[in-house]
């Protein structure tokens, strides 16, 4: 009878403290590149309904999406030998501020701010609460809640990404047209400056046979108003040609302040081409920082592996890959597999990675969609292809079968599937 009782009791102490923990992320989803902040916070209910039980800690700890709960303390809100309640030393893997209350017979919380949260706190977030029974039993109880990357702003980055692009190619078309102008001008002014040299040449020419025609009057015996005659044609051959000069000079220096002006306008537009070039490259370079892990250089290019996204097709995955430059990876030979292979074992979190390669068109005859060509290089896993349920279409790498290839349905369903692009540098 004694043993009944105490085990209706036991029943009745760990229903009562079942739901008597909650931990939740607000938001919850990570606002990735906004103004936003992300918090996780770990709630207890009132504990006072059983003065068998006092409260004596709250623990959060987090594990990376996948990683088979490898849970690593962040933070902890303890009772110290003093019988005071202090916040431990938060954890250097994370950039956050730790807040907490504890209330040992009644509602107690712990909480983690992140103020600028990137895509690392996308994790599994578990919190614990640990009490002691009055005859020094412990009782624990847990609560955990996953956070991911904010797909939606993704897009937008994408798509804000491709308007940049083209405001880019605008600019580089109005300075070429610039340029085109500035050419032409200068072609005119060139153009000018020889028609007065040939001018000036004939004046000068023209100067020189009058000048010997009057060395030859003043050796004749012509009258004195046939002399005074030649002398005025020469005076008048004198004065064309300073008016030839002076009107070249004003031309010329017209020509050379439209030059100028030109000349500002295209600096102008460099300027303005160089600040867009600027700011297009530190957008991408902030985006590509959200968006991909990066492998090291290999034959002038780099591997980057997409972080977790919202569901996609492969067509989105080509599509984000082209924006940076590149393309979906294109495995041409066993020497760059491995190196692919390689890099793709430094990840810890994902199950599959798509690569460029589909046999949509022709059953078995695998292309690149890109350059449409037979695939340079495979190398099946065992038992593939098998065009599971005959929409197995596109081409992808899985870590369980040792990152062999494989033929799969070409949409990205959950967070541990990702792509892999191929970026020249």
């Amino acid at each position: 009878m004694a043993l009944l009782i105490f085990s209706t009791l036991a029943i009745f102490i760990l229903a009562e403290f079942t739901n008597a923990i909650n931990v939740n992320s607000s938001p919850s989803k990570i606002p990735l590149g906004q103004p936003g902040q992300l918090t996780i916070n770990c709630t207890t209910l009132d504990w006072s309904t059983n003065e068998r039980v006092v409260l004596k800690s709250l623990t959060l700890s987090s594990a990376f999406i996948g990683q088979a709960r490898d849970f690593q303390d962040l933070v902890t809100y303890s009772v110290d030998s003093d019988g005071e309640f202090e916040l431990s030393p938060i954890s250097r893997d994370i950039n956050a501020v730790a807040e907490g209350h504890i209330d040992p017979r009644g509602e107690s919380y712990l909480s983690l701010t992140f103020p600028r949260p990137n895509s690392e706190d996308a994790r599994v977030y578990r919190c614990v609460a640990q009490g002691e029974y009055t005859n020094g039993d412990l009782i624990t109880r847990q609560d955990i809640v996953e956070t991911e990357i904010n797909g939606d702003f993704l897009v937008r980055s994408v798509g804000e990404l491709q308007n940049a692009v083209h405001e880019l190619l605008e600019i580089s078309d109005e300075t070429q047209d610039s340029i085109k102008e500035l050419e032409t001008a200068n072609q005119g002014i060139s153009d000018e400056v020889k028609q007065v040299s040939s001018a000036a040449s004939a004046a000068q020419s023209g100067l020189a046979a009058l000048t010997e025609s009057v060395e030859a009057l003043r050796a004749s015996s012509v009258s004195k108003e046939s002399l005074e005659s030649s002398l005025a044609n020469v005076n008048n051959v004198v004065q064309l040609l300073e008016s030839v000069q002076v009107n070249a000079k004003i031309n010329t220096e017209q020509r050379l302040a439209s030059l100028e002006a030109s000349f500002a306008s295209l600096q102008a537009s460099l300027g303005d081409l160089g600040r867009s070039h600027d700011a297009l490259k530190a957008r991408f370079t902030r985006a590509a920082a959200q968006l991909f892990d990066v492998s090291a250089p290999y034959n002038g290019r780099r591997y980057y592996l997409a972080r977790k996204i919202v569901d996609a097709t492969i067509h989105t995955a080509q599509a984000t890959c082209e924006v940076y430059g590149g393309y979906l990876a294109e495995v041409n030979n066993a020497t760059e597999f491995q190196f692919v292979q390689e890099f793709l074992k430094t990840t810890t979190v994902l199950t599959g990675v798509f690569i460029s390669g589909t046999d949509a068109a022709k059953e078995g005859q695998w292309v690149w969609p890109r350059l449409q060509q037979p695939v340079g290089f495979i190398d099946w896993a065992p038992g593939q292809p098998d065009n599971w349920g005959t929409y197995a279409n596109c081409l992808i790498l899985w870590r369980d079968k040792n990152w062999k290839m494989d033929d799969t349905d070409c949409y990205l369903q959950n967070g541990l599937t990702r792509f892999l692009c191929e970026i020249p540098e």
